[in-house]
């Protein structure tokens, strides 16, 4: 069974994992964190808008983390993992309460090896995405939330978005490893087909610590507006462009 509510000796323990001031118990910040933009449904918001957690912590280092789910397992106390929170539906809410983990701050990381990229789990895909067209490489799929939110955000919550016509969902190859940090085994190189525990599965199977992504070169992107007469001749067209290489 969980805990609710954090004692003083817990708090003391987060703030000796994360210092005090990344550790923040005020209400504001806390109903701030303990939403994402599942408002958007009259459904969602309904379950949602109440939900408050007990603490959230700011880590800037990724051992911060495997301290915190060890400390967590120990205590049971949830622990709810949050990037840029620009999912539509409550994957970071804290739904029993506990501590939101943002890791927005672990960032440094941005590796290139050849047409593939490892970074660290709060790097934005904006960044990134510019990094990549630096080197003629660009992702081959990201959300149209791809200016603030964050690799592990896209990993944990999303599924696919601009590219996906080509390349598919985020399953179909598009990840090629994560380092994962779980409570009782530390931290676990996933990679093929063990890949589809940890893709969408919003951290409830560990924490991603480090991302690998294949890239592809980059494309001349052009825009242009067309009309239809019925919606079934706009939905037509898309499709057959869709299938259309090159």
């Amino acid at each position: 069974m969980f805990h609710r509510e954090l004692t003083e000796q817990v708090t003391k323990e987060l703030e000796g994992i994360f210092g005090s001031k990344n550790v923040r118990l005020d209400e504001p910040t806390r109903r701030a964190f303990s939403l994402d933009y599942s408002w958007f449904s009259p459904l969602l918001k309904k379950s949602v808008e109440h939900t408050l957690c007990d603490a959230v912590v700011f880590a800037e280092h990724t051992s911060q983390i495997r301290a915190l789910l060890e400390l967590a397992h120990e205590k049971r106390i949830p622990v709810v993992v949050r990037g840029a929170g620009t999912g539509n539906y409550a994957q970071c809410v804290p739904l029993k309460g506990g501590v939101v983990l943002d890791i927005t701050r672990i960032k440094a990381k941005i590796e290139f090896e050849a047409n593939e990229v490892f970074v660290e789990p709060g790097v934005r895909l904006g960044e990134l995405k510019s990094a990549a067209e630096k080197r003629a490489l660009t992702l081959r799929t990201y959300p149209s939330t791809y200016i603030v939110s964050t690799v592990s955000g896209y990993i944990g919550g999303g599924s696919g978005g601009v590219g996906s016509v080509e390349f598919g969902s985020l399953w179909e190859g598009n990840v090629s490893q994560v380092v994962l940090v779980t409570p009782v085994k530390g931290e676990i190189l996933i990679k093929g087909k063990a890949l589809l525990g940890v893709i969408h599965a919003a951290g409830t199977t560990g924490v991603a610590t480090q991302i690998g992504l294949p890239l592809c070169e980059k494309p001349e992107l052009v825009g242009f507006v067309s009309s239809f007469k019925t919606l079934e001749d706009s939905v037509s067209f898309s499709l057959e462009l869709a299938k259309t290489k090159g």
